[in-house]
């Protein structure tokens, strides 16, 4: 919090300021945590592909905890996750 009152000014930061910062920070982080996903390959069948994609959205939760909250709290996850 600290740093984003000194980016946003001492003088003019306000708690909405910090606020829409956080969002923003959350947003890329989802951004990129989406983008590690590689889609499986089209000539399995769905039940195999929906089998490694399972697996891999399964890693991403263990290896960035919390993550897990946020898709399903945060208002922007869907147009993050999405992009």
């Amino acid at each position: 919090m600290i740093n984003a009152a000194l980016k946003l000014g001492l003088d003019t930061f306000t708690l909405g300021g910090i606020a829409a910062l956080r969002a923003d920070l959350v947003e890329l982080a989802l951004i990129r945590v989406a983008a590690s996903l590689v889609p499986p390959p089209n000539h399995l069948t769905w039940q195999e592909q929906l089998r490694i994609y399972v697996e891999s959205m399964w890693g991403t939760l263990e290896n960035h905890p919390g993550i897990d909250c946020i898709i399903m709290d945060y208002l922007g996850a869907p147009a993050a996750w999405s992009a």
